[in-house]
């Protein structure tokens, strides 16, 4: 005796933001699973997409000649449905949805094809190891090169603290925003990027955050990333205060002790 189980479509998708630029191929990838197995369709910003080769001529836009046929392709192997763009255009930059639906029920996901650079991370040490300066260090995706980057610092809070220590006042942002010479990438779509900050307080803690731009726009902003200039200094200063502290004290000991033992001797 056979059962067999019957459920709704379930998806995934390799990957939801795919960055890329005119001229690239990509292959957008959903992962379906159901039983009875579910049907798949993909719609860029909304609009269905040709579900075969056979059936792009019914999806061509008016005026484009039959190297549009080839521009898109959809195949699947086992669970794995994949739609195939040649030759990118900006035109095709776009929210892509996969969608799989069987008697059970639907599903989709969406997989963001975009041009933007990817969110920065920062790759520097937290440690600064220079009194008055701090060299960020971050990478980013961009099938595109980079431009101009955007750093904005502060101190987590102001100097002191409020007598009840209930509130704490953050410093304002410093901004840096440069302009740079652009950099084909030839080790796919990563960029490493450098900046030193100077004129920075000695064993502070600081607070920052990056973006990029390339031809298409700015990046989302990197996650907030804490770091400190040398603190080694501030140290030895609080050592040598402690240590003289301790030397002063000592000495008036011994010159109280003196002066009791001349009473008594008197």
């Amino acid at each position: 005796m056979t059962i067999t189980v019957e459920y709704p479509p379930e998806i995934t998708t390799e990957k939801a933001v795919v960055r890329t630029g005119e001229g690239d191929h990509v292959e957008l990838v959903c992962l379906v699973h159901g039983r009875p197995e579910p049907e798949v369709t993909w719609t860029q910003d909304g609009h269905q997409l040709p579900d075969t080769d056979m059936d792009t001529k019914l999806y061509l836009p008016e005026g484009r000649t039959d190297d549009f046929m080839n521009h898109l392709s959809q195949i699947h192997v086992a669970h794995r449905h994949t739609l195939t763009i040649r030759n990118v255009t900006e035109k095709d930059f776009g929210a892509y949805m996969c969608i799989a639906e069987n008697r059970h029920g639907q599903k989709d996901a969406i997989i963001q094809m975009t041009g933007l650079p990817k969110r920065p991370v920062i790759t520097s040490s937290p440690i600064g190891g220079e009194s008055n300066s701090y060299t960020l260090t971050w990478e980013t995706e961009s099938f595109y090169p980079i431009t101009e980057f955007l750093i904005k610092y502060r101190k987590p809070h102001l100097d002191g603290w409020p007598a009840n220590r209930s509130i704490v006042i953050a410093g304002s942002w410093e901004t840096v925003s440069l302009k740079v010479r652009p950099v084909q990438v030839r080790d796919g779509a990563r960029h490493a990027m450098t900046h030193t900050l100077k004129r920075l307080e000695v064993a502070t803690d600081y607070l920052t955050v990056v973006r990029v731009r390339n031809k298409y726009g700015w990046s989302a902003e990197s996650e907030h990333f804490s770091f400190s200039t040398k603190k080694a200094m501030a140290v030895l200063q609080s050592t040598s205060s402690s240590t003289g502290g301790h030397e002063a004290a000592s000495v008036s000991l011994v010159l109280l002790l003196v002066a009791v033992f001349s009473l008594i001797m008197m």
